[in-house]
C-alpha cells in the first residue's frame, strides 16, 4: 500500500487513520493465512476479541491505535502485522506453551521484558518471511522510533549524547540483542561486560553457532520450521541464564538501588517486593484472588515498572513495547487456546476427523491445501495485479456509465456522451445527423460491454515431459495467479454492485482443463472458486502423467461446450511444452474453435517451435519456465485492450 509522502506530522489524524485501516482492509483477508492463526480478522475502529459460544474466535484489528500514539500509517501497519504475528499468533498457536510462557513472566517485570523482546524478534522474522515488503519497514520503524539509533563514538567524542548503556546491564543486554536483530549494522553501546554476554551467545560454548539468531529464526538452517516450544526451551537454557546473571549484578549495583518510597530511603535489594516480584507467602498484585496481572497491564493499584528498576520498566512499557490489545482481550485468547486444547484431548485424534471430512468433500488432503495457500501468499502481488488491471478496464468504465445513466438505462437508439453536451449542440446547430460525441461514445460502451462478459480457459499439457526443467511447477503456479484473479475480479465486481445499487451487467467466469492421453475438466465454468476446483486445478498441473499430448481432446471438449449465450467473449490459453500426438486434428480444433462467434484461442509454448508453429499468429513461446506466470499475465492483459 501506498501511502502519502508527505511529513506524517502535518497531516490529520483522521485521514491518515483512515488510509491506514484501507491498506490493511486489503490485507485482513490473508493475515490468518499467512502466520497460520486460527481466528477470523476484520479491521475496525478498535482492538477487540470477540469469543462465541460454537468456538469461533474474531479479532477486531485497529492500526488507528498506533497513528495516535504517534506512528504513521506504514509504521502503524507493520506494528499491527507484528502484533498478530508475535501475541496473537503466540495465544493461539501453541496453548500449553503460552501456559509455560505465562508462569515464567508472572516472576517479574525482568521475566516479562525477556520472554517480550526474544517473541518480537522471532515474531517480526516471521512476518519478515511470509511478507518480505515489510522488513525494510521494520528496519525503519525500530531505528526510529521503538529503539532510536545509538550514535558511534567516534561521531560523539565528548560521550554527551545518552546511550543505552545508562540502562541498567540486563536491560543493555535486551536491547542491543533486539537492535542487532533488527537493525542490522547498528551500533549499541554498551558495557563491556554485556557485550561479552551476547558475544558468548553468538558463538555459544565455542561452536560458532549464533544461539540469538537460531532461536529466534523461522527455519533451522536445513529448513526445517523452529518448533515453538523447542525455541522457547532453547530462551531458557541458553539465553535466560546470562540475562539472569547481568539482573542479579544489577540488583546489587548501588545505583540502582533507590527506593520508589517518596522518603527516598534506600531500599534492601534483597527484598522482592522493591524490585517488581512477589515475596516468598506473599499474594502477587492484580486480582483479589491473587492471580497477577499480564506484564505491562497492572492494576489500579500499581504501575508498569515498580520496584528497582522502575524507569527503566516504564520506559519499555510505555515507549517501547505498545500493547493495543487489552490484558482482558490477551486472556480471552488463553482460554479459548485453552479449549481447542481440552477439546482435542477429551477426543481420539480430532484432527484426523478433520482430515477425513476434508479428504472426502474435495480429494484432497489439509497438507495439499496449506501448501496451496503458502503459493497464494507468495503469488498475492501477481493476482492482486491482475484484479487491478481488470478494475481499471473493465469496473471503473462501467460504473461510470452506468452511475450517468441511472439503474435503468434504455438500450435503443444511440446515447450522448454527457461530457460533449457543448460540441454536440453546436454540430446538430450545423447539420450534421450523427455527431461524433454519439459514435465515440457507443463505440466505448460497446467496447465496455464486450471486454467485461468473458469466459476464460485454461487448457494445461500434463505430459510426460512437463515434468522436466520445472515446467510443471510453474504451470501449477500460473494456474493459481489464473484461478486466484479471475475469482478476485468477480469478487471485485459484486463489491462494486453492492457499493454503488447498480447492476454492472458483467460477469467474469474461468474453467481449466487438463490434458494427456485424454481430456479432463478440472474446473467447470463459472464464476466461484470453491476448495475443490482450486486444489483439483493446481495439483494436475503440478503432477504431470506419465502420458501423450493430446492436446486435441481438451479443445473439442471445450468446443462441443453449449453456450448459452455466443456474445460472450470466449478466451481460451493453452499451455504445452511440445508437438501434439495428432497435429493435424490438434490443427482443425484450433481452427474450428476460432471460427465460432467471440472466440480468441492463445498458446503459450514452453520452449517448443511445434506448438508455436500449431497456434501461430496468437502463440508465445516461453523458454524459461520461470517465465510463464509473467507471460500469461501479459497475456490476459492483452485480452482487454
Amino acid at each position: 500500500m501506498e501511502y502519502p509522502t508527505d511529513n506524517p506530522e502535518s497531516q490529520d489524524q483522521a485521514a491518515m487513520i483512515e488510509a491506514a485501516r484501507q491498506a490493511l482492509v486489503a490485507e485482513v483477508d490473508y493475515i490468518p493465512r499467512l502466520f497460520g492463526v486460527d481466528v477470523a480478522m476484520k479491521v475496525g475502529t478498535e482492538w477487540v476479541t470477540n469469543v462465541y459460544p460454537d468456538g469461533r474466535v474474531e479479532v477486531s484489528i485497529d492500526p488507528g491505535w498506533f497513528i495516535e500514539q504517534g506512528y504513521d500509517p506504514e509504521d502503524a501497519e507493520y506494528a499491527t502485522m507484528h502484533e498478530v504475528a508475535a501475541h496473537v499468533r503466540e495465544a493461539m498457536f501453541e496453548p500449553e506453551l503460552t501456559k509455560k510462557v505465562g508462569e515464567f513472566q508472572k516472576q517479574g517485570e525482568a521475566q516479562a521484558i525477556f520472554h517480550n523482546i526474544l517473541s518480537d524478534v522471532a515474531g517480526n522474522k516471521f512476518t519478515h518471511a511470509r511478507f518480505p515488503r515489510t522488513e525494510a519497514r521494520g528496519k525503519h520503524l525500530y531505528e526510529t522510533k521503538l529503539f532510536p539509533d545509538d550514535t558511534p563514538p567516534l561521531n560523539d567524542p565528548l560521550n554527551q549524547i545518552p546511550r543505552y548503556q545508562d540502562q541498567p546491564r540486563h536491560i543493555q543486554f535486551l536491547y542491543k540483542i533486539i537492535r542487532e536483530e533488527m537493525i542490522p549494522g547498528s551500533h549499541t553501546t554498551v558495557l563491556s561486560e554485556v557485550d561479552e554476554a551476547i558475544t558468548a551467545l553468538r558463538d555459544y560454548q565455542g561452536t560458532g553457532q549464533d544461539v540469538i539468531a537460531y532461536s529466534t529464526a523461522v527455519a533451522k538452517p536445513d529448513g526445517t520450521p523452529t518448533k515453538p516450544e523447542e525455541r522457547f526451551g532453547l530462551w531458557m537454557t541458553a539465553i535466560y541464564p546470562e540475562f539472569e546473571r547481568l539482573l542479579e549484578i544489577d540488583k546489587q549495583d548501588p545505583d540502582f538501588q533507590k527506593s520508589n518510597d517518596p522518603s527516598g530511603e534506600q531500599g534492601d535489594p534483597s527484598d522482592q517486593s522493591q524490585q517488581g516480584e512477589p515475596q516468598q507467602g506473599e499474594p502477587q498484585q492484580g486480582d483479589e484472588d491473587g492471580k497477577p496481572d499480564q506484564p505491562g497491564q497492572k492494576s489500579q493499584d500499581s504501575k508498569p515498572g515498580d520496584g528497582q528498576f522502575k524507569e527503566s520498566y516504564d520506559d519499555y512499557w510505555q515507549n517501547k513495547h505498545p500493547e493495543p490489545l487489552s490484558h482482558e482481550d490477551h486472556e480471552k485468547l488463553h482460554e479459548a487456546a485453552k479449549k481447542i486444547a481440552e477439546d482435542k484431548k477429551r477426543k481420539f485424534d480430532p484432527d484426523r476427523k478433520i482430515r477425513e471430512a476434508f479428504k472426502n468433500e474435495t480429494g484432497h488432503s489439509l497438507h495439499e491445501l496449506q501448501t496451496y495457500n503458502g503459493e497464494l501468499i507468495a503469488r498475492r502481488e501477481e493476482i492482486e495485479a491482475i484484479r487491478e488491471l481488470f478494475f481499471k478496464r473493465v469496473i471503473e468504465p462501467r460504473v461510470a456509465v452506468k452511475r450517468r445513466l441511472g439503474r435503468n438505462p434504455q438500450t435503443e437508439g444511440a446515447l450522448l456522451d454527457p461530457n460533449r453536451l457543448a460540441e454536440t449542440v453546436i454540430d446538430i446547430a450545423g447539420g450534421v445527423e450523427e455527431p461524433q460525441a454519439f459514435l465515440d461514445y457507443e463505440h466505448r460502451r460497446a467496447a465496455t460491454e464486450t471486454v467485461g462478459n468473458t469466459d476464460y480457459y485454461l487448457v494445461i499439457d500434463r505430459s510426460s515431459s512437463m515434468g522436466e526443467e520445472g515446467k510443471a511447477k510453474n504451470a501449477a503456479t500460473s494456474t493459481l495467479i489464473f484461478l486466484e484473479g479471475l475469482s478476485g475480479v468477480q469478487k471485485d465486481i459484486e463489491e462494486a454492485e453492492a457499493q454503488y445499487g447498480i447492476e454492472l451487467d458483467v460477469a467474469i467466469r474461468s474453467s481449466v482443463y487438463g490434458f494427456g492421453d485424454t481430456s479432463v475438466n478440472l474446473k467447470p465454468l463459472g464464476a466461484e472458486l470453491n476448495e475443490k476446483e482450486r486444489l483439483d486445478s493446481y495439483q494436475a498441473a503440478k503432477q504431470p502423467l506419465n502420458e501423450g499430448t493430446n492436446d486435441f481432446l481438451a479443445l473439442q471438449d471445450i468446443a462441443n461446450e453449449p453456450r448459452e449465450d455466443e456474445d460472450r467473449r470466449r478466451i481460451i490459453v493453452v499451455f504445452s511444452d511440445g508437438e501434439s500426438n495428432d497435429v493435424e486434428q490438434a490443427g482443425l480444433a484450433v481452427r474450428a474453435l476460432r471460427n465460432s462467434p467471440n472466440t480468441v484461442v492463445y498458446g503459450i509454448s514452453i520452449g517448443s517451435d511445434e506448438a508455436v508453429t500449431l497456434y501461430a499468429p496468437d502463440a508465445r513461446r516461453c523458454d524459461d519456465p520461470n517465465d510463464l506466470p509473467g507471460t500469461l499475465e501479459k497475456l490476459l492483459e492483452e485480452t482487454l485492450q
